[in-house]
This record gives structure tokens, C-alpha cells and sequence, in this order.
């Protein structure tokens, strides 16, 4: 898309956001419910267009579908645990915004290697599934079970919580 006009650019980009939008807000379209969690579809959007445009404009598409996720969970939560634990931007955002851009960066390394697209494709799109899902549940783990276990009923084990609040972890029994 090197040689496509600025605005050819910008118009297929608020594109992306208005698809990210329609996708977040709308029931069953963006997130799919399984009982007490929901799956979700949408990075496979944000991937895409970090794909297309780079890894600065996949920043923003991640940032958008990670600020639409804590007005999605403080307007229509689908469960209690929505509003627990995904109005906190470090669960909600900060694994989002990280999508796109591992997605792109992936996408730029593989297919110097390969040169081949479909293969740059396919793994930039399992690196940002995995980006999804690893540091949203990284982030619900750390933050409610360790940092800040008041917030729920989950309690670390002693060790873990020795060495969180220890500056020498080889201190804490095992």
C-alpha cells in the first residue's frame, strides 16, 4: 500500500475503527458469549489492519478496541466479571494496544525471511492471538490474585507473595 494517496489511507483506517466499533458494541458480533466469559473476535481485526498499515496505525486500532472495551464493560457488562475486572486500562488496554504492533512487527520479520505472505500472515496472526490472550490473562492473574487480592476471593500462594513484596526472592520458602 506504498503508493496509495493519504487519503486512501486514512479513509480504510477509520474504516478499521468504525468496523472495531460495530464489532465491540453489537451482541454477538464482536464478542461471542461461552457461559461466564465471552470470546472474542476482534483482534482478528485489529491484526489485519496492523498488517496493512504498520505497526503505529496498528497501535491505535488496538488502542481503540482496548478503550472501547472499558466503556463496552462499564455500559453493557455481559457478567459481573466484566465490570471487575475489564474497566482496568492494565487488562483492558495495555494487552490491546500490544496486538497490533506484535502482530506488525511479526508480520515485517517473517516476511523478510520468507518472503512470503501468507506465511508472514499466518504467524503475525497466531503472535497476536497469543499477545491477546497471554497478557490479558497475565495481567487478571497478577493484578487481582497478587497485587491486589482484596478485589477478589483468589489468594496467592505465600511464596508468590513473598516474592512480589520482597526485594530478594530467593528469601521466600518454598
Amino acid at each position: 500500500m506504498g503508493n496509495r494517496s493519504r487519503a486512501y489511507r486514512v479513509s480504510m483506517q477509520a474504516l478499521f475503527l468504525a468496523l472495531i466499533a460495530v464489532q465491540t458494541m453489537v451482541p454477538m458480533l464482536g464478542y461471542l458469549p461461552l457461559g461466564f466469559v465471552n470470546l472474542t473476535i476482534i483482534h482478528i481485526t485489529v491484526i489485519i489492519g496492523a498488517i496493512m498499515f504498520g505497526p503505529g496505525e496498528g497501535l491505535l486500532i488496538g488502542t481503540v478496541w482496548g478503550v472501547l472495551t472499558i466503556v463496552r464493560a462499564y455500559t453493557a457488562p455481559t457478567s459481573p466479571m466484566d465490570t471487575l475486572v475489564f474497566t482496568n486500562p492494565l487488562v483492558s488496554v495495555v494487552p490491546r494496544m500490544l496486538v497490533g504492533v506484535f502482530a506488525a512487527l511479526t508480520f515485517w520479520g517473517v516476511y523478510k525471511l520468507f518472503k512470503k505472505v501468507v506465511i508472514a500472515s499466518v504467524v503475525a496472526g497466531a503472535i497476536g492471538s497469543l499477545t491477546n490472550t497471554v497478557l490479558v490473562l497475565l495481567a487478571m492473574g497478577t493484578l487481582y490474585t497478587v497485587l491486589w487480592p482484596q478485589h477478589t476471593r483468589c489468594q496467592p500462594e505465600p511464596w508468590v507473595r513473598c516474592w512480589v513484596q520482597s526485594s530478594s526472592p530467593t528469601a521466600c520458602p518454598r
